[in-house]
């Protein structure tokens, strides 16, 4: 049994969907440090006109979508990302890519929860 499979048996069940996404991140994150050991020399590579209009133009694609009822996942990530390529201050970035992370982590929670909708969806159907 390795930590990870020790930490998910020590949950509460009732975190457990969540914290299996969170696992899940943390071990790809183990997976990063191994392949590419410490990188305090990338500068952050974010601001600039062309990230700012892009960032103004997903937030307009992602709000039109959600006016019109076609609202996405992808238009919704889209929007949390490219707000963070747009910002320089390091502790607003730090802030946009939170959002970027809890919207990745909600939209796996919720491919995760597809299968058990279905079944129920399923269940109420006649025999």
């Amino acid at each position: 049994m390795t930590a990870t499979d020790a930490l998910r048996d020590a949950i509460d069940e009732r975190f457990l969907p969540r914290t299996n996404v969170l696992l899940d991140i943390h071990a790809e994150r183990e997976l990063q440090d191994a392949k590419f050991p410490e990188q305090h020399d990338l500068p952050d590579g974010t601001g600039g006109e062309h990230s700012r209009s892009t960032a103004n133009m997903a937030r307009a694609q992602c709000n039109d979508a959600h006016t019109g009822k076609s609202l996405t996942w992808k238009h919704i990530l889209r929007e949390e990302y490219a707000e963070a390529m747009a910002e320089t201050e390091p502790a607003l970035l730090r802030a946009e890519l939170v959002q970027v992370a809890a919207v990745a982590v909600k939209w796996i929670e919720w491919i995760d929860k597809r299968p058990a909708m279905i079944k129920a969806e399923l269940a109420k159907l006649p025999a």
